[in-house]
């Protein structure tokens, strides 16, 4: 099942839920945590992964994203330690943390530049959205493309 309204979901009746990508615009962390425990079984897994706290992403969206769109960009990013406590406060029977870089890969520069710019809905063009991307982020060559690495951090709250 796949669903945005929780309080569809029966309590105690899944095994797994997930949120990916969206978690720095929770406001309400520990409540969401608590409710996602909540819908699930016995020993059933909340995974969470979003971009790092006091990372390039970071320092890209408050510094570069939160001036140039209609709509801003302010983000409660996620840490180690933050899981860490948000899992405890949660009441999750467990809770691993893992940090690493996912590559984003593209076959350009005018790629990175065009998917970042439509991505967060940037007011600038691709080629300066590139040149900021460049700034900010570790570009590398894998496999014959271009590859923007992504700091994130993941969360496994078990119930």
């Amino acid at each position: 099942m796949y669903t945005t309204d929780i309080d569809r979901v029966p309590d105690a009746s899944c095994d797994k839920a997930v949120s990916l990508g969206g978690w720095h615009h929770m406001v309400d962390q520990i409540g969401i945590t608590e409710s996602a425990l909540r819908k699930l079984k016995k020993n059933g897994c909340f995974c969470v992964g979003d971009f790092s706290d006091n990372s390039s992403i970071q320092r890209y969206f408050d510094e570069v994203v939160d001036r140039i769109t209609v709509t801003g960009h302010q983000a409660l990013f996620a840490s180690r330690s933050r899981l860490v406590n948000i899992g405890r406060f949660a009441h999750a029977s467990r809770t691993d943390v893992e940090e690493c870089e996912v590559a984003f890969k593209f076959d350009s520069e005018a790629d990175i530049g065009e998917f970042f710019q439509k991505v967060f809905a940037l007011d600038q063009s691709p080629t300066e959205t590139f040149a900021d991307i460049k700034q900010y982020f570790v570009i590398k060559e894998i496999e014959g493309r271009l590859a923007v690495m992504i700091p994130y951090v993941y969360a496994k709250f078990t119930k």
